[in-house]
């Protein structure tokens, strides 16, 4: 409320979380990427840019825009993304929610709708910037979602990152701000999510990328990469899960 006040030409804000998962024992800090307009509207792209609970929008935006309940499972990304075509947003940079995630929540439950919803507004948003993906490439955009519930292969990746390249060109020929960073940042987040087993290999081939962008990352970045992709190798598991409590700790 406070942020909105003080400015005024800013329609809608959204913040971090922390996501408690049911056993009480486990606690995820997420701030999502992109604190400003130019970049959250490339990025809806790929994911919803906010946190539902955590938005708070003026009163007149709700008069231009309702929630399209045909989008079950997916209501709040469908709205947000179309608010995004005119609507100046902002997500501060701190965590200000704490949310209890449960096995019933209707992500999991309805995942195929949500799926199938999911599809049709990435191409809502692409006939927004003018670009008619191929099925094959709407099938590899999809990846990119569902690398969220499960690991990529390595085929899958080396896709992922063929269709990030093209796309970057796309967009940044119609112009768009913050299209560099927006792919570059994606890239990222898929190499991390690749099936166990590869992590050295993955490590190695991010570098490698024209999408890399490594120089730019902080040592600590660097380091919760490296991490985060040797997580799944059996002999640095126990390693790294002790890390990774400390870390909280520390936090």
């Amino acid at each position: 409320v406070a942020f909105l006040e003080a400015h005024q030409e800013y329609d809608l804000v959204g913040a971090g979380i922390y996501f408690i998962h049911q056993s009480n024992t486990s606690i995820k800090r997420r701030a999502l990427k992109g604190e400003h307009s130019d970049y959250l509207y490339i990025y809806r792209l790929f994911n919803c840019p906010f946190y539902h609970p955590t938005i708070i929008f003026r009163a007149k935006i709700m008069q231009q825009f309702r929630y399209d309940e045909t989008f079950v499972s997916a209501e709040d990304y469908e709205l947000w993304s179309r608010m995004l075509n005119t609507c100046k947003s902002y997500n501060i940079p701190e965590t200000l929610l704490i949310y209890r995630l449960h096995g019933n929540n209707n992500a999991e439950r309805k995942r195929t709708i949500q799926r199938k919803n999911v599809q049709t507004i990435y191409q809502a948003i692409f006939q927004h910037f003018g670009i008619s993906p191929s099925k094959e490439e709407l099938a590899t955009h999809m990846l990119i979602w569902e690398g969220h519930f499960a690991p990529y292969t390595t085929i899958e990746l080396e896709i992922i990152e063929q269709w990030l390249i093209k796309l970057k060109k796309i967009l940044e020929n119609k112009t768009c701000e913050s299209v560099e960073r927006v792919i570059k940042d994606v890239w990222f987040s898929s190499c991390k999510r690749r099936i166990p087993k590869a992590a050295l290999q993955t490590i190695s081939e991010y570098r490698k990328s024209s999408l890399s962008d490594w120089g730019n990352l902080s040592i600590r970045q660097k380091m919760v990469f490296r991490l985060q992709c040797l997580a799944h190798e059996a002999v640095f598991f126990p390693l790294f899960k002790l890390i990774k409590t400390n870390f909280k700790r520390s936090a």
